[in-house]
């Protein structure tokens, strides 16, 4: 029941990050799974009502989806900053072939 429940927890995480389209949401959705309180802390509190031959086969399968949802998190982090920032640049491009600001010669009297 616990192994399902990570497996679930798992796949709704990678959808949820492979959604996030900026990288606060990213963040927000990193917060939901991996947080303090997150889906899949609350999971790892379950597993002090498993079985003792149980927690380590269970313990195990839990550290290795948090590792694949941390990893996964950077690639998607490091993505969305990247459109991110080219946005930005996008943005505040400067048109240098337009003429400048014709500064008036002379002084005022």
């Amino acid at each position: 029941m616990v192994e399902q429940g990570i497996q679930q927890i798992l796949s709704e995480a990678k959808a949820a990050f492979l959604g996030a389209t900026t990288s606060q949401s990213l963040y927000e959705q990193k917060v939901t799974f991996l947080g303090k309180s997150g889906r899949l802390a609350n999971v790892m509190r379950e597993l002090g009502k498993v079985p003792a031959e149980e927690k380590p086969r269970l313990g195990k399968i839990i550290n290795l989806a948090k590792e694949e949802l941390e990893a996964l998190y950077g690639v998607r982090e490091k993505d969305l900053k990247q459109i991110e920032i080219q946005q930005q640049l996008a943005k505040e491009k400067i048109d240098l072939s337009l003429p400048g600001v014709i500064q008036p010669l002379g002084a005022t009297h």
